[in-house]
């Protein structure tokens, strides 16, 4: 007999019945920075409610100034692998690897009062000069990637476009309203 994650209540270090009932029924909220222990618990959950057979879509509520690039994208990728449908909504904010969590959604939603923002990575500096070669290529290709994501999941179908309206000159975060989001394909409907 297989065993499924759900089916295997110490993995989840309780029984599977004493989940809030939000998440039984399909529902999770990432409340707060995109960080480790943040999306450690978002993933666990995700794969618990990808394994429950009563669960057809899964709905993730994100309210969340951004975080971690690293986090966020482990987050990204696990939506992207889960078998079921991933509804995203943001309610509150999307900002920045919050921002690129939304736009992995099989369907995405945002409140109209919602804002929602997204920048060039910020990166850190080598702490040896002879490290700072590898750091800066790094970070371009992290960069690369949040293209690739923005590329496949919104009506922009250029890498220039993609710059131009996700990234303003100097880094600093480019605001959307929901219904800019809408247009932008970034959404797919406003709640």
């Amino acid at each position: 007999m297989n065993t499924t994650i759900a089916d295997n209540k110490d993995w989840w270090g309780n029984n599977y019945d004493k989940l809030p009932l939000s998440e039984r029924l399909g529902k999770l909220f990432f409340v707060g920075d995109v960080d480790e222990p943040r999306v450690e618990s978002a993933c666990r959950r995700l794969a618990v409610m990808d394994c429950d057979p009563t669960i057809d879509v899964i709905e993730l509520t994100i309210n969340s100034g951004g975080g971690s690039v690293a986090d966020g994208l482990m987050l990204a990728d696990t939506i992207c692998s889960l078998n079921k449908v991933v509804w995203t909504k943001a309610l509150g904010c999307a900002y920045s690897m919050a921002f690129v969590v939304l736009l992995v959604g099989d369907y995405r939603m945002a409140t109209r009062n919602t804002s929602l923002g997204m920048h060039e990575i910020r990166a850190w500096l080598a702490e040896s000069t002879s490290n700072l070669s590898d750091d800066v290529d790094h970070v371009k290709w992290l960069q690369d990637r949040i293209v690739d994501l923005c590329l496949e999941h919104t009506h922009l179908r250029s890498r220039k476009k993609v710059r131009d309206t996700f990234f303003q000159e100097g880094g600093g975060l480019t605001y959307f309203t929901a219904q800019e989001a809408l247009e932008l394909g970034v959404i797919d409907e406003i709640v």
